[in-house]
């Protein structure tokens, strides 16, 4: 069974119309890996671990520094402002190399990439990169 679309996650229809609800970090975070990397991308278990494991480190980052649970943080809590305290966190206190440091960046990219162009149209930065 195919597991549900950012679409279906965020749109309600009744009558024909859609009745826009945001989603939340979660069913985006679950969409993200489950539809988007996994089926779209076709992403190898390595590859996928690593996205989960930059995923993990920031969620766990914003819910320190923004002293509230992981469950409770929401897509405005991740600013790019975070993202870059985050990265330069990742250097000084865990010791990452620059290289490590932007492979996470890469992937927290490509999640806020996938964000904000639920649909993955041509009109898309990360699709266009994709197909040329």
């Amino acid at each position: 069974m195919r597991e549900p679309t950012l679409r279906s996650l965020c749109c309600g229809y009744s009558e024909g119309v859609c009745s826009m609800t945001p989603p939340t970090l979660g069913a985006l975070l679950h969409s993200f890996f489950a539809d988007y990397l996994k089926l779209q991308r076709g992403l190898r278990p390595n590859s996928l671990r690593s996205y989960a494991d930059a995923m993990r480190l920031f969620l766990q980052f914003a819910s320190t520094t923004l002293a509230r649970k992981v469950t409770l943080l929401t897509l405005d809590d991740l600013s790019a402002d975070l993202v870059f305290k985050f990265l330069s966190a990742l250097e000084k206190t865990r010791g990452n190399a620059p290289q490590s440091r932007n492979q996470r960046l890469a992937a927290l990219r490509t999640f806020f990439e996938y964000v904000g162009c639920p649909e993955h149209t041509r009109d898309c930065p990360g699709e266009q990169r994709k197909l040329r």
